[in-house]
């Protein structure tokens, strides 16, 4: 099978057909590993963590506590 790019294979996921891998995601990233993986940029860190979904928003929550 040929691998797929990100866009690919989480539009074949939703659709619920089988894309080559699962795709992969996060919540949230701290800051400190944006600025050593992806030199400041969340774009860029994302890519070079091989992460297929880009949070749109994200709300962290502690005791109710945004």
């Amino acid at each position: 099978m040929v691998e797929m790019t990100s866009k690919e294979r989480v539009l074949c996921a939703i659709r619920g057909d089988i894309p080559d891998r699962v795709p992969t995601l996060t919540f949230g990233i701290d800051p400190k590993i944006i600025a050593a993986v992806g030199g400041g940029s969340i774009t860029q860190t994302y890519d070079n963590l091989g992460l297929d979904v880009y949070p749109i928003f994200c709300q962290n929550w502690c005791q109710g506590v945004p």
